[in-house]
């Protein structure tokens, strides 16, 4: 029998780990390390989490916890995870799928990195808009 080639492991690898991922999303112990997450939460900084992202208060019924790293999956330390509404969640995804240079980082350099800057982002178009408001 012929060995797989690399690009075929590879793929192989990733179905793997997508078919591992989606089950434990939907998994109870998910469920279970997210109200744990928010619970920790709280113990340590005063206030509800908002996103990392805009800002807006988070939700554990309505908002995700985006993972920095799978290394852990199914373990993961509190600082694995951030809270992002859906919105900024999927801009995070996209920015890191839709860049090379994003994606060929670690995986927890180019979230981090990359909530920095949509955050920074964000900032500045309001900071902008509000200027432009007081100028009319």
């Amino acid at each position: 029998m012929r060995a797989l080639s690399k690009h075929a492991r590879k793929s192989a690898k990733r179905d793997e780990h997508r078919t591992r991922y989606y089950a434990y999303m939907g998994s109870d112990a998910w469920r279970a390390v997210r109200a744990g997450w928010l619970t920790e939460y709280r113990m340590r900084f005063v206030g509800e989490p908002a996103c990392a992202v805009c800002e807006k208060e988070w939700q554990l019924s309505r908002d995700d916890l985006h993972h920095h790293t799978y290394d852990r999956l199914g373990a993961e330390a509190f600082e694995d995870l951030a809270p992002l509404c859906r919105s900024c969640h999927s801009r995070v995804h996209d920015t890191i799928r839709g860049s090379r240079h994003w994606s060929r980082m670690r995986d927890v350099a180019a979230s981090i990195k990359v909530i920095q800057r949509l955050r920074l982002l964000l900032r500045n178009d309001v900071d902008h808009r509000h200027q432009r408001t007081r100028a009319s």
